[in-house]
């Protein structure tokens, strides 16, 4: 190993080391020396979620005219990131190998962007690939080089990739360990939680989110991104989700639910122990309406001095059952629970079904 290789290897080694730190994102050095071991003109590390969006990019020695055009432009049309779907973390991807020359004159990428920005071509490292992120690094060239296979394969590049492949990969099973310590939190309160993209691509559900997500009128997932089908709450949704992703206090955001009912969200700004490589996400915390929480069997029992078949029938009714669904779901006969019904009327002196839930949730 050269002079000119140890002195960028060893400071992008320092570097690697600590990105497995979520407050220390030392990217400057870690592409710095991906630049040199290379022999690049500039570096990039991009993360996109599972649907495309575009969750992190960092940069070294790229102009900001070329960093602003992909940001809010160009990261849609990548002609790289496509080529990595399939493909395990430790990929290597090249646009001269990958791609003839007059293929790459047909992309507007190519042409708008690479040309333009003298990145004619690009080599890229997959560093993360799973289904909800994806993520390389990137050496880009104004002349295309020949020699770009010896050099990734080259032994301090394989000493700097195994580094940075490992050291990603730490931050994985952090995240996803915080992750679950979360889930058991909220669990415990009968609360569901997601981890979103500022544009609300679902990172991670957890199992009761998951199960919320199949209720009729509720929350859903579309296309990979929280979906709501009123279309006022979906607009409310999405600006709660900017607004949170900016940081400062949680916000809060009231939407229909199934049957009537309502789901109450909190939204703020996740943790960076919930990121993989500092990207900004958005922890969303939903329960259902509370005074469906707070509904229990036991409790209406003692409240009314009904039988405890009579309390399980008041339940039902209060979150919006039907008594023949009721009678099929609990494998009894329609006319049992019509008497059951008849019976807590008498005792809870009421004359209709809707006064009696209506009684009932005073007290609740």
């Amino acid at each position: 190993m050269q002079m000119r290789e140890k002195i960028p290897l060893r400071r992008a080694l320092d570097a690697i080391h600590h990105l497995d730190e979520p407050q220390s994102q030392p990217w400057l050095d870690v592409l710095e020396g991906a630049r040199q071991l290379v022999g690049g003109d500039t570096a990039t590390f991009i993360m996109f979620d599972g649907s495309g969006g575009l969750l992190r990019f960092e940069q070294q020695c790229v102009d900001a005219r070329a960093e602003r055009e992909y940001v809010e432009h160009f990261h849609a049309s990548d002609i790289v990131a496509p080529l990595g779907h399939g493909l395990p973390a430790g990929t290597w991807l090249d646009t001269a190998q990958r791609f003839t020359q007059t293929e790459l004159d047909r992309q507007a990428f190519y042409a708008d962007f690479m040309c333009v920005h003298r990145m004619r071509q690009i080599v890229t490292f997959m560093a993360v690939e799973t289904s909800s992120r994806r993520a390389g690094l990137s050496v880009q060239r104004n002349h295309p080089s020949d020699d770009i296979g010896r050099r990734v394969d080259s032994e301090p590049m394989r000493t700097f990739t195994t580094a940075l492949q490992n050291a990603m990969q730490q931050r994985q099973r952090d995240a996803a360990l915080s992750l679950s310590f979360v889930d058991a939190t909220f669990k415990t309160f009968n609360e569901a939680v997601f981890l979103v993209t500022p544009a609300g691509a679902v990172l991670h559900v957890s199992e009761l989110a998951r199960a919320w997500l199949g209720e009729r009128g509720a929350l859903q997932l579309r296309q990979g991104r929280l979906w709501h089908a009123d279309q006022r709450s979906q607009g409310l949704l999405v600006r709660r989700l900017r607004e949170a992703a900016g940081g400062g206090p949680a916000r809060r955001l009231v939407l229909a639910g199934p049957l009537g009912r309502t789901h109450r969200l909190d939204l703020a700004r996740a943790d960076l122990q919930l990121s993989i490589s500092g990207e900004i996400l958005v922890v969303v915390r939903v329960c259902r309406d509370r005074r469906e929480a707070a509904l229990n069997a036991e409790a209406l029992e003692i409240a009314f001095g009904i039988t405890p078949s009579e309390a399980r029938v008041l339940e039902a009714l209060m979150r919006g059952a039907a008594p023949k669904q009721y009678a099929i779901d609990n494998a009894v006969s329609y006319h049992t629970v019509r008497a059951q019904i008849a019976s807590l009327m008498e005792k809870m002196e009421c004359t209709r079904q809707t006064d009696l839930i209506g009684k009932a949730w005073t007290r609740v």
